[in-house]
C-alpha cells in the first residue's frame, strides 16, 4: 500500500427503515488491519464520532448494532472528521423498499435551494431492487450502472 495514501475503513450495518430480531455485531478491526493503517469509524454500539449533517447528535440512537439515518434528525449520518484519500470497506443491511445509499465527497453539507445535500457529492446506491441500472446497488448514483446486481434478499 502506498504510505501516502490516507486509509480507513467504516464497517458497519446500515440498518434502513424497520429490521427484524438477529443481526451479526462484528464491528472490530483484526490486527493485521490495525497494522494496516485500517481505522474503525463505527463499534457497533455508540454514536461516537458520529453527526447528522445538520452537525447535531443523532436523535435516534443505535439500532440493532447499526447506524439508522431515518429519524435522526438530518438528511445524512456523517463521521466527525474528514478524510481525504481512503478505502472505503463497509457492510449493510437493508429492509424492504430500501432506498439509500453511501455518500463520498460531500461537501459542503449545507443545502442548495430546492436541492439536497445529497446533490454535492457522489451517492453509492443502496436500493432494495433486483436490476443493475444507474439507481441499483453499486451504482454511483445518476453516474455509472453497477456491471450486475448482486444483492443478497432483504434481511
Amino acid at each position: 500500500m502506498d504510505s501516502t495514501m490516507k486509509t480507513s475503513t467504516i464497517i458497519l450495518i446500515l440498518t434502513i427503515l424497520g429490521l427484524t430480531a438477529s443481526y451479526p455485531v462484528e464491528n472490530a478491526l483484526t490486527p493485521k488491519e490495525t497494522a494496516d493503517g485500517w481505522i474503525l469509524l463505527f463499534d457497533g454500539k455508540t454514536l461516537n464520532g458520529w453527526k447528522t449533517s445538520h452537525g447535531a447528535p443523532s436523535k435516534v440512537p443505535v439500532d440493532q448494532g447499526a447506524i439508522n439515518p431515518h429519524r435522526s434528525g438530518g438528511y445524512m449520518m456523517v463521521y466527525d472528521r474528514p478524510f481525504a484519500d481512503f478505502m472505503l470497506s463497509l457492510d449493510f443491511k437493508i429492509s424492504k423498499g430500501c432506498n439509500s445509499g453511501v455518500f463520498v465527497r460531500t461537501f459542503p453539507l449545507l443545502t442548495k435551494p430546492g436541492r439536497d445535500v445529497g446533490r454535492n457529492g457522489i451517492e453509492i446506491a443502496i436500493d432494495d431492487t433486483k436490476t443493475s441500472g444507474y439507481h441499483d446497488t453499486g451504482a454511483f448514483y445518476d453516474l455509472v450502472k453497477p456491471k450486475k446486481n448482486i444483492m443478497k434478499p432483504v434481511g
